[in-house]
């Protein structure tokens, strides 16, 4: 295998987190718009008119929709913690202090590149360079 594709390699493994994250970030903003739509309906009553269907049939879907919803941010709430110890346990086997602390701050914590390069006190042209090297280092 070559430096190119251990690094994709690394960086494909890592990007995990990114990924699992970003999706329990769109599940929970699905929770809340289906939230206000709950919130929205208006339901007036009409003592002349009795309604078998329509509002309550549609806010049953709803409150369905909102259940399967959060149950999968949970399941991927449990999957994006286990992935973050996995990830943590392997970055700890990397030699090197200043890029173990590199990829804890990139990947599992999803620090930016600038505040990475104030708290490790780097340039961040000179944290490109740290993290390939620590890319080569994971596997």
């Amino acid at each position: 295998m070559t430096d190119k594709e251990k690094s994709q390699a690394a960086k494909s493994y890592l990007s995990k987190i990114a990924s699992t994250d970003a999706l329990i970030t769109q599940l929970q903003g699905l929770v809340c718009e289906l939230r206000g739509q709950l919130n929205g309906q208006n339901y007036t009553l009409n003592p002349d008119k009795v309604q078998t269907s329509g509002p309550k049939d549609n806010m049953t879907a709803i409150i369905d929709k909102i259940v399967d919803f959060e149950a999968d941010i949970n399941r991927n709430i449990d999957k994006l913690v286990d992935q973050k110890r996995e990830t943590a346990e392997l970055i700890e086997k990397v030699p090197d202090q200043t890029q173990r602390a590199l990829l804890i701050g990139r990947y599992v914590r999803q620090t930016g590149w600038g505040v990475l390069a104030v708290e490790l006190k780097y340039s961040i042209q000179h944290l490109y360079r740290i993290h390939g090297k620590a890319l080569l280092a994971f596997f």
